[in-house]
């Protein structure tokens, strides 16, 4: 690693980046060489890279320092109020009530991950808090989503709301993970414009719609996690961290491939009440359905075309990958991705990720 290396990678902080071999070295210091920063507060010298996204960062609620504006169900029935369980929104004294989402509830391109209904109540409180992740038919039910703990004044939602953000949704990823024990370690989601507890980072960036879609598939690819696992070693995805990722500056893509990533973003995301059918473009119509090898597919060919973008070839995808089989030697072959390989073994008896993005790869520029 040179001191441009190092500065390449973490131009805000100057911090030292823990990767396994030379090879990976190679290619993350490629991708940000290629690509822009999310947000630069500063850029290495012999750098021209700019931020066009411009985001701002944010949090709504804190879970500890703004409890005394939560409600919880049982305070809202003896108040005389009431609750609608389809979408979860209740009303108290004339003043609607929205949910408050929590991290543990939402995964990339799903904010129905899991659920507080038919959680006991000794343990929805407390130091670790259960909840029941979301079944084939929950997921199937388009009325369907997931129950909070706690609920908030819409108010008060819409003033911690920054006043010019006009998009239908919010954009936000999962405080908490782990780049050696997560199959996938950057988890961002389009929300419903509700409550956010702060385990849910939000991000506002200077774009439009289709732009922003655009942005959410990068933050949920496969190689922008790559990027993630060989940098970060915490356990929680800090904003200073974030704003160092290497993504692809908005100016580069065509109409036609805006298109193509943002009607994937929003099939993989309006499972439910998510407002996106004013972009009436999307009209994919398993969009509203949960089918997991169709979804598999379109995600995988987010991988692949994120993969081109970055300034990728083939070899190098499939290096990022790593090996074929769990018991394969590791070789010419990176080891990020063990824990997905491993997974996926399990669930699939293959490792699924890997032949759909190659596949897809193979389909969009050739082998």
């Amino acid at each position: 690693m040179t001191s441009f290396d190092l500065r390449l990678l973490s131009p805000n902080t100057g911090t030292f980046s823990v990767i396994a071999s030379k090879e990976d070295k190679d290619i993350v210091v490629k991708l940000h060489r290629l690509n822009e920063y999310l947000s630069p507060d500063s850029l290495p010298e012999k750098s021209n890279k700019d931020s066009h996204w411009n985001p701002r960062f944010g949090n709504m609620f804190h879970m500890t320092g703004d409890s005394s504006m939560f409600y919880t169900e049982d305070a809202i029935h003896a108040a005389g109020g009431k609750i609608e369980p389809e979408d979860w929104v209740g009303s108290l004294d004339g003043a609607e009530l929205h949910p408050l989402y929590e991290s543990k509830l939402v995964d990339s391109y799903n904010y129905r991950y899991s659920t507080f209904e038919g959680v006991s109540q000794n343990h929805m409180y407390g130091t670790k808090p259960r909840t029941i992740l979301a079944s084939l038919a929950n997921l199937n039910d388009s009325r369907w989503n997931p129950k909070p703990r706690y609920w908030v004044h819409s108010d008060e939602v819409d003033k911690r709301t920054p006043s010019d953000w006009d998009k239908p949704f919010l954009i936000g990823f999962r405080n908490a993970m782990s780049a050696t024990a997560d199959s996938r370690s950057f988890r961002a989601t389009l929300l419903p414009r509700d409550g956010m507890g702060h385990s849910i980072q939000l991000l506002y960036p200077s774009a439009t719609c289709i732009e922003s879609l655009c942005l959410v598939g990068n933050l949920n690819s496969l190689i922008l996690d790559y990027a993630v696992k060989n940098k970060v070693t915490g356990g929680n995805m800090k904003i200073y961290l974030v704003r160092q990722l290497p993504v692809i500056a908005k100016e580069r893509y065509s109409s036609e491939e805006l298109e193509y990533v943002a009607s994937r973003v929003a099939s993989l995301s309006r499972t439910s009440r998510l407002p996106l059918d004013e972009l009436n473009f999307y009209s994919e119509p398993k969009s509203h359905s949960w089918d997991p090898l169709w979804r598999d597919t379109l995600r995988s060919e987010l991988d692949a075309f994120f993969a081109f973008k970055y300034g990728l070839g083939r070899d190098e995808l499939e290096f990022i990958l790593g090996p074929e089989y769990c018991d394969a030697p590791i070789g010419q072959a990176s080891s990020v991705f063990s824990v997905l390989l491993s997974c996926e073994y399990r669930e699939y008896g293959e490792y699924r990720t890997r032949r759909l993005v190659l596949e897809a790869w193979n389909r969009l520029f050739g082998v």
